[in-house]
């Protein structure tokens, strides 16, 4: 039992090391990476192969909390990747179809009411604002509709290897502008021919 307490407790306990390239590799091991080459935050407990590692400093020592530097990587940190970019991007147009079916349903509760509330909220959508905002709504449609194609390309197991995932994100981003240029060039055809 004292045995578990005191493990708990070394959970808890942080501590900025340094570390030995062979204590690195017994660390990433089991496909978990605790920290980089250089130095890193690891936790002190069984799995962990402490021997390796040369204590610096704990984060209570007043040196570690005047240093104020981050223990893991951040936006800061990281250079911006297509992949990266790819995916936050797939996380804003899921949240900005909310606003679109929002727009969709208002214009189908217009089109409900009656003329008159049809013919005010086709005011709004066919001005210069409502167009552009309507385009966006197109395009962020179409561009989280082939970022859901990637995804289950991936739950297939196909699409890993860095050139093909590559070539999905470019794909994903010329396929979603090409077919909203399409959509509303089809769109304005069909309206100018009724």
């Amino acid at each position: 039992m004292s045995h578990m307490r005191s493990a708990d407790r070394a959970l808890s306990e942080w501590t900025i090391v340094s570390m030995q390239p062979d204590a690195f590799e017994a660390a990433t091991k089991d496909g978990r990476r605790l920290c980089g080459p250089r130095r890193c935050a690891a936790p002190h407990h069984p799995l962990v192969p402490v021997a390796n590692f040369e204590k610096v400093q704990t984060m209570d020592s007043p040196k570690a909390a005047s240093s104020a530097r981050p223990l893991s990587p951040h936006l800061q940190i990281y250079r911006p990747m297509l992949s990266m970019m790819m995916s936050i991007v797939h996380r804003i147009t899921g949240a900005g179809l909310y606003f679109g079916t929002a727009l969709v349903a208002i214009w189908l509760v217009a089109a409900a009411s009656g003329p008159s509330a049809f013919a005010s909220a086709q005011a709004v959508y066919g001005s210069l604002i409502g167009q552009v905002v309507l385009f966006l709504y197109t395009w962020t449609l179409i561009h989280h509709a082939l970022g859901g194609v990637r995804h289950l390309m991936w739950d297939t197991g196909r699409g890993f290897e860095p050139r093909e995932r590559e070539l999905l994100y470019r794909a994903t981003l010329g396929g979603s502008v090409v077919l909203t240029v399409l959509v509303w060039i089809v769109g304005y055809l069909l309206r100018g021919a009724a």
